[in-house]
């Protein structure tokens, strides 16, 4: 599955990328006098993207937005504030996804609605679908 010349062969480089990638900050870090330096922690970066679910390059700048403007200035200008409304803005960002995932669902499933052919909705896409195995070839 991860060997050369498979679909998902690229995927072993991104563990020498993850090993390798916090070593140049971990060096900036200590000959710089740069204090938010201190606050980079990239494995914790990189395994964060892994929680989210997959969409398009515009939700990931609205998240971090709006991650930025209430983590930064409210926590910053309105403490109070903060404290107050991150757990509402939070649930209600969740729920409301939620709620929107299943309205998608429906309108899609009962009006006999069908998504445009793409990579994502073929069920092609992945030779071992609907098989139990697949004989390995060992002589190759």
């Amino acid at each position: 599955m991860f060997g050369p010349g498979s679909l998902y062969n690229a995927i072993n480089y991104f563990f020498l990328i993850g090993f390798l990638l916090p070593i140049p900050f971990y060096y900036l870090k200590k000959v710089s006098s740069v204090s938010w330096l201190q606050y980079i922690h990239l494995p914790i970066l990189l395994s964060s993207t892994g929680l989210m679910p997959p969409a398009q390059a515009y939700n990931y700048t609205n998240w971090l937005a709006m991650g930025f403007m209430f983590q930064f200035f409210a926590r910053r200008y309105r403490p109070e504030w903060h404290l107050r409304f991150t757990y509402v803005l939070s649930s209600a960002m969740d729920s409301g996804t939620a709620f929107c995932v299943l309205i998608s669902f429906f309108i899609f499933t009962n009006r006999n609605v069908y998504m445009d052919d793409w990579w994502g909705t073929r069920s092609d896409l992945c030779p071992l679908d609907g098989s139990p195995w697949i004989p390995v070839d060992t002589e190759a």
